[in-house]
């Protein structure tokens, strides 16, 4: 190359270099969501708006490296797992940063991050079905900054995971159902198992999708196929594939090491204990109110869209988007709705958060106008009458102001206790950020405070590793606050229960119990020891009575056990 073709050659690579370096929509989407909601996880924290699920999680993460028995099978087993090995990467810095582990800010951090990918895979759903930049983005924007998202995308909870991965699901699901392409098959199936592992009842979704793809499979090969079963049958066994193995993984591990194949319905920490003990029931009138509301609240668009969408769905470009996202965030809402009136779980808002990307989807169908349609557009003569528009303008405009309506709606929903859930905590919480009038809120300020204090009581004694006994089903923020969590003797420790039976054997010199009320009842030490709490059992002497202070604090008493083994030994 000559010298002055060197020359004139240098503008082209500079701009070559500056569009190599420019940030495409998808990472500006991602970087932007992902600073707000590690912006709000901070201000959540620095508000005491922690919830316990994400402090008992962070806590299961800890002690798998740094308990007094460290293993990975201290994981637990009652949750799935993922959520938990994602903090591990940032659970060893603790020493320099204490508030990843002592505020939940590592599961904050984790939740922020699934949640912004999970808008990202909005915005790809959305651009996949022909929606144009302008709608594309304020969908997204729609999706990320509804109440409930962008709550469950700052404050550490599996939420984030999940919709994560089935927002993922959907988009793949929605290639295949126009391509029939294997690899998005494949991948609708490795995004389901990676649902599953983050939250259980991704498996409603899965078999959702192995019955629409068996149908469809099916109805597509039927004329040119002689045996279209088998390849109905082939294209479900490759989309659950990946989601049996998760399962059979996961129960195979859990069979193995605690006995049981599934701790969520079998272990006495498992929800439905809980539920048992709070004495919560179903399919009552009060119940199937509550869970009404909360679906208007959080989506009153929702009911027309899906009326709108069946009837005109066949003229428009977004069927295959809206089969997917009805399959499979539909089938995880509907699940979670019966799960709510049958009194499995709490009747919780956040059970219900795929009905926003739900409805933002099927919002975007509106929206969607495919290559063939724009190609339409503009090879049409600019000499023949225009076509009527004005109506799918005006039904476009009520969306987006509709869509709006629901943002601000559901900001209020969260924080009303009587609509957010049976046990309101999380509402009074929200509350006491811009309010402490009444005594719930300001309680709510003093959350975790108790915990706290008797932490550092226990670590100014510099006690020896192994010296104090505690379940850390109940006892985990005591724990996770601890400078020395090496002092404890926790649930996940191989001779735990051999220590509750005989605590002089493993050198235990204190006891921690929490008041035997609520679901602490199900605490190993109330269940071995059912007069600790209230006069030492016989074996122990009170050394403090700590009052809970918070909403969410127990009751806790400190016990130092006597020197002799009772009756001999």
């Amino acid at each position: 190359m000559s010298v002055a073709e060197l020359v004139l050659a240098l503008p082209r690579q500079r701009a070559i270099a500056r569009t190599s370096r420019s940030w495409s929509e998808p990472q500006v989407v991602f970087g932007v969501v992902a600073v707000v909601y590690v912006c709000t996880a901070g201000f959540l924290a620095s508000h005491n708006v922690i919830v316990g699920d994400v402090l008992s999680r962070t806590e299961n993460a800890e002690r798998i490296l740094f308990s007094r028995d460290p293993h990975l099978a201290a994981i637990g087993f009652v949750w799935s797992p993922l959520p938990v090995l994602a903090l591990l990467p940032l659970i060893p810095l603790k020493d320099l940063w204490p508030a990843l582990t002592q505020l939940g800010l590592a599961s904050d951090i984790v939740s922020a991050i699934a949640m912004a990918f999970g808008a990202v895979q909005i915005r790809g759903v959305l651009a996949d079905m022909g929606v144009r930049r302008g709608a594309r983005l304020f969908l997204t924007a729609v999706f990320a900054i509804h109440p409930l998202v962008l709550y469950y995308g700052a404050n550490g909870m599996s939420e984030a995971l999940l919709l994560a991965f089935l927002i993922t699901a959907v988009r793949q699901l929605m290639r295949w159902l126009q391509t029939f392409d294997v690899g998005a098959l494949s991948n609708t199936g490795l995004a389901l198992a990676f649902a599953y592992l983050s939250r259980y009842e991704a498996l409603a979704a899965a078999a959702a999708v192995a019955c629409l793809v068996g149908g469809v499979s099916w109805r597509v090969n039927r004329r040119g196929a002689h045996e279209p079963w088998s390849y109905a049958l082939c294209d479900v066994a490759l989309v659950a594939a990946p989601i049996m193995l998760a399962f059979l993984f996961w129960a195979g591990t859990s069979w193995l090491i605690t006995g049981h194949a599934s701790d969520q319905t079998s272990s006495i920490y498992g929800n439905s204990n809980m539920l048992r003990v709070r004495g919560l029931a179903g399919w009552s009138g009060p119940i199937f109110e509550t869970v009404v509301k909360q679906l208007l609240f959080l989506a009153p668009l929702l009911p027309i869209l899906l009326v709108t969408s069946v009837a005109t769905l066949r003229r428009r470009h977004g069927k295959p988007a809206f089969q997917a996202a009805v399959t499979i965030l539909g089938a995880t809402l509907t699940f979670m709705i019966w799960a709510d009136l049958s009194g499995s779980i709490d009747v919780e808002l956040r059970y219900l958060i795929t009905i926003v990307p739900l409805t933002v989807i099927i919002a975007g169908t509106f929206f969607a106008a495919g290559r063939k349609g724009a190609s339409s557009v503009r090879a049409h003569d600019a000499n023949s009458p225009p076509r009527r528009t004005s109506g799918r303008g005006v039904f476009r405009g009520t969306v987006v102001l509709g869509l709006i309506a629901t943002v601000v709606i559901s900001g209020f929903a969260i924080g009303d206790q009587a609509l957010c859930s049976v046990n309101p905590v999380e509402a009074y919480m929200l509350q006491s950020v811009v309010s402490q009038s009444s005594a719930m809120q300001r309680r709510a300020t003093e959350d975790w405070a108790t915990e706290r204090i008797i932490a550092a009581d226990l670590d100014s004694m510099n006690l020896p590793r192994g010296s104090v006994l505690v379940d850390d089903f109940s006892g985990f923020a005591v724990v996770l606050s601890s400078r020395n969590p090496q002092q404890f003797v926790i649930t996940s420790d191989r001779d735990f229960q051999s220590a509750v039976a005989d605590p002089w054997s493993v050198s235990v010199k204190y006891i921690l119990v929490p008041e035997p009320t609520g679901v602490n009842i199900l605490n190993a030490v109330n269940r071995w020891y059912p007069e600790l709490y209230d006069n030492g059992g016989g074996i122990a002497h009170l050394v403090k009575a700590y009052a809970g202070t918070g909403l969410v604090d127990a009751n806790w008493r400190l016990y130092q056990l006597d020197s002799s083994v009772p009756n001999g030994g």
